[in-house]
């Protein structure tokens, strides 16, 4: 039998202008499949996906108009959506510091392979945060999902170093909740409201 094993499928370009080979898919099917195994965690959308071109514009005027801290908690592999969140920094008179192990671990590869193409100084490593004054700074977090130990779950009850949440501070949460996390991730929010500061889901922007 034939067989395609495979991971999520992006059909629409991403934010770093990545997608799914349509032509492939399509060559895959006409000479024959007995099955197709696919991960897909959007199963169950079923709106249209909102443009990375909106994505980033609405990034952007989000983080413009924060008077402390903008902590934006995305997926660790997530590079475009860094890229879209490091040049709403810029725009800002803003740096962005990554906090996370995956994802630094990410961004290394990345500039081992050619890098983002961002402003020099731009990104800071996560050691400077305490010293960085609280309204020029974008910290990227992982933890989308709320994972336990993940830099958002530590940053939400207090625990990240360098950072507390307090009033002006504003939590971007970039990334569409994963059936399953809804609970989790409403008591995450819960905390950083009770540090005063304000919480941005998709339902929001």
């Amino acid at each position: 039998g034939r067989l395609v094993l495979a991971t999520d499928l992006r059909l629409a370009p991403s934010a770093l202008d990545e997608r799914t080979s349509a032509e492939t898919l399509a060559r895959w099917g006409d000479e024959g499949l007995d099955g197709l195994l696919l991960d897909a965690t959007n199963a169950l959308v079923t709106d249209e996906p909102v443009s990375e071109a909106t994505v980033e514009s609405t990034l952007a005027e989000e983080v413009r108009r924060v008077g402390g801290t903008v902590v934006a908690v995305s997926f660790a592999s997530h590079l475009g959506r860094f890229r879209q969140l490091a040049l709403a920094a810029h725009a800002a008179g803003r740096v962005i510091v990554p906090v996370g192990r995956g994802l630094v671990e990410s961004l290394d590869v990345q500039g081992r392979l050619g890098g983002l193409r961002l402003p020099p100084g731009l990104v800071r490593p996560a050691r400077e945060l305490a010293r960085l004054p609280r309204n020029q700074v974008v910290v990227a977090a992982t933890g989308a999902q709320g994972e336990p130990g993940s830099a958002f779950s530590r940053l939400a009850v207090d625990l990240l170093p360098g950072l507390r949440l307090r009033r002006e501070d504003v939590v971007l949460h970039a990334a569409r909740v994963i059936p399953g996390n809804e609970r989790r991730l409403a008591q995450l929010f819960d905390h950083c409201v009770r540090c005063g500061a304000r919480v941005v889901t998709a339902a929001e922007a």
